[in-house]
């Protein structure tokens, strides 16, 4: 019995010091991310990403900011480019460390831009919105 009670007590231990040890990695490799793209209207921002948040401000300037928080950014492939058509926001989490992984977007725009998501999933919350807004209905 105390055997028993040993080796219980023994893979707690373990199992304890290995979930702070992925915490503190975790913790530790929290990145945030700033990028500005200078735009002429009309413009469409598409957003591609898997199990984030995403914050969306209106304001007057024109161009677009992304910020982007990363916990465990290890776990994350980002990627932001603009061409004529518009600017691409893609962000997609790693098979195995990305499960440890969130991120969470702002994204500011003039209210004139074209705003396009497809999250797998996610949530999408708008600020500051003033103005109509025009939402369609969900497709594949």
């Amino acid at each position: 019995m105390f055997r028993h009670i040993l080796k219980t007590a023994l893979q707690n231990s373990v199992e304890s010091a290995i979930v702070a040890t992925a915490e503190t990695a975790v913790s530790t490799t929290t990145r945030k991310f700033v990028q500005a793209f200078e735009i002429m209207l009309p413009t469409t921002v598409f957003v591609r990403a898997s199990q984030c948040d995403v914050i969306v401000r209106h304001w007057p300037d024109l161009r677009v900011e992304l910020s982007a928080n990363l916990r465990a950014s290890f776990g994350w492939d980002l990627v932001a480019e603009q061409d004529d058509a518009g600017i691409y926001i893609v962000a997609k989490r790693k098979l195995i460390v990305g499960q440890l992984s969130t991120a969470h977007f702002t994204l500011t725009v003039p209210p004139q831009v074209n705003l396009v998501f497809h999250l797998t999933p996610g949530t999408v919350r708008l600020m500051d919105i003033n103005g109509k807004i025009t939402v369609p209905g969900t497709g594949s």
